[in-house]
């Protein structure tokens, strides 16, 4: 009788973790389509702002007086 109840209380606990992974393993899911879902947002922003930095940049005048190469290059340094 003994063995039958530490038996029962044992497999309780293993139903309850086996519905505790169920969970975890439906959250972790739903976490992974989430984070596809923002990671191509991501790359269309991206994409959309590289459009549109090329765009701007087919606008500038290079040729202008105020053009200022330091401030167009990829690694600006700027004077303290």
């Amino acid at each position: 009788m003994y063995i039958n109840k530490i038996e029962k209380f044992v497999l309780q606990k293993i139903e309850k973790l086996e519905n505790q992974i169920s969970s975890l393993e439906a959250e972790n899911q739903s976490m992974k389509a989430r984070l596809t879902y923002l990671e191509y947002d991501l790359h269309t922003e991206n994409q959309r702002l590289t459009d549109e930095n090329f765009y701007f940049r087919q606008e500038v005048d290079y040729s202008s007086e105020e053009y200022c190469a330091n401030e167009d290059s990829w690694q600006r340094e700027y004077s303290s």
